[in-house]
């Protein structure tokens, strides 16, 4: 899927990372199965190896000095945070708001509400598979709908998650609290 969640902390150092990752894992509305990071300490360290071991998620990290390890994450990074933050500096102070903000706002709209394109295997002319992209999906909730059954008799896909209607209150919102910043 491309279901994603940010969080913001004060500082990034393990103490506030902890309890963070904690609750982001707490947001997805599916099981994980891997958890990849970059070789920061913040991520690699005894506690978040416990709390992945907990909840039977493979914790893998990227190479050292090897950029391309991260491509996606740094191109959601650029296209979501960096869309509706900015790039200038923020105050620690207001750290709590602005977590406030993607908690409450920012991961439902980016999950239930923002368009993406999915790819699809579309045989050519000839036979032969292409992957083209599709066009948008609705978000990547629609991922989590359920699918028809598979031949053997067996469910494919996963349950519905709720959708959230919070188009109307949104956009008020986050003005709010982009003055606030200021």
């Amino acid at each position: 899927t491309q279901w994603q969640v940010l969080g913001c902390v004060e500082r990034i150092s393990e103490q506030y990372l902890a309890p963070l990752l904690a609750e982001l894992l707490a947001q997805f509305p599916f099981p994980l199965r891997g958890f990849h990071s970059d070789n920061g300490s913040e991520y690699i360290n005894h506690t978040t190896a416990r709390l992945l071991a907990k909840l039977h998620i493979e914790f893998t990290k990227s190479r050292a000095r090897r950029s391309n390890d991260n491509a996606l994450v740094e191109t959601k990074n650029g296209a979501v945070v960096r869309k509706w933050l900015g790039y200038q500096f923020l105050p620690s102070a207001a750290t709590a708001q602005i977590h406030a903000f993607y908690r409450d706002w920012l991961n439902p709209y980016l999950n239930f509400h923002r368009p993406c394109v999915c790819a699809s295997r579309q045989p050519d002319r000839s036979g032969k598979p292409l992957t083209k992209p599709c066009s948008p999906c609705p978000g990547p909730s629609t991922a989590l709908a359920p699918r028809p059954r598979a031949a053997e008799g067996r469910p494919a896909g996963r349950p519905s998650a709720p959708s959230l209607n919070l188009c109307r209150s949104f956009p008020t919102s986050a003005f709010r609290l982009f003055l606030r910043l200021e």
